[in-house]
């Protein structure tokens, strides 16, 4: 049985009240969030054993490194201070602030042949007209439909 730290998006604060409305409606980050919801990830979760203290949860994990690509920032530490700091992380992240550490033993464990292997293409929209690698397949910020 594994054991993972809870998280709860919806978590009342006093202000502003939660942490979804700290994000507007068509922000990217609530774009992340709703995507790898979506995603089977019990792959990921069975090679948690559940021994130790408890972990952050997968799909956290993987937005946080999702929308940390999209917009920008690679690097485990700058994503760690942008739980701290950007609105965006911290909506993504649930007020939980995972260690550099962390984020970087957790993105080796993602290889690429799972990625490419169980995650659909993802269109991840972006501002700029650059490719956002996040699957199989590079895609332009205009093959996306979304409305950010």
């Amino acid at each position: 049985m594994s054991r993972f730290i809870q998280f709860d998006r919806n978590q009342q604060y006093l202000l502003p009240p939660s942490v979804d409305e700290w994000l507007p409606e068509g922000h990217l980050a609530r774009f992340v969030v709703e995507v790898i919801d979506q995603l089977d990830l019990s792959k990921l979760t069975r090679r948690y054993s559940g021994c130790g203290s408890a972990a952050y949860h997968p799909a956290m994990m993987l937005a946080l490194l999702v929308y940390g690509y999209a917009s920008g920032t690679f690097s485990s530490r700058k994503i760690e201070r942008a739980t701290y700091d950007s609105v965006a992380f911290r909506f993504i992240a649930a007020n939980h602030h995972p260690d550099h550490d962390t984020l970087a033993h957790f993105r080796r464990r993602l290889t690429i042949r799972w990625l490419s292997a169980s995650l659909p293409p993802i269109i991840i929209p972006t501002t700029t007209p650059w490719p956002i690698f996040a699957g199989p397949f590079w895609w332009s910020w205009k093959t996306c439909s979304y409305k950010c």
